[in-house]
Order: structure tokens, then sequence, then C-alpha cells
């Protein structure tokens, strides 16, 4: 008899510390682009980074969670930290 499939799972995003949560997300970023790498540097800006081999990059990810209101600047704020894009 075969198995059935598990299904969906349930995340508890607001439970998970802000380093898996920043993992998820750059596990997420993964799926769509595999040459992205995690920056492993937290409150420094974007959290993944798709180099451009140039020591630039080309497009960036930051990881934010907000239980309520999104501040965008603080987003902006984020990515400019992340230094120049290429």
């Amino acid at each position: 008899m075969a198995e059935k499939p598990l299904g969906p799972r349930d995340l508890d995003l607001a439970a998970m510390t802000d380093e898996d949560f920043e993992q998820l997300c750059h596990r997420l970023v993964l799926l769509d682009c595999s040459e992205a790498v995690s920056t492993d540097n937290p409150d420094g800006g974007a959290d993944s980074l798709l180099p451009d081999g140039a020591g630039g990059w080309t497009e960036a990810w930051q990881a934010k969670r907000y239980g309520g209101t999104i501040y965008w600047s603080k987003c902006k704020d984020s990515l400019d930290a992340a230094g120049p894009r290429s």
C-alpha cells in the first residue's frame, strides 16, 4: 500500500529565531537563484546576494519579518547598507 503524502507543513514563523528565519528566506532564494550566497552578516544589509563575478552583486535579498506594519524605510536602509550594486 502506498504511503499518503505528508502535505504542507505549518511553520510557526513568529516562534523562529532571527537566524532561522533568515536561513529559511535564503533557502527560498536558492530555489529561484542557485548562485546566490548568504552574507552571514546580520543587520549589516542584505542577507543574500547574487555575485556579479567582479566583487559586486546584481541582486540582493533582505529577510525582514514584521508582525504588523512593514517599515519600508528600514528595508531600504538595509539594502543601502549592503554596498554598491554593479
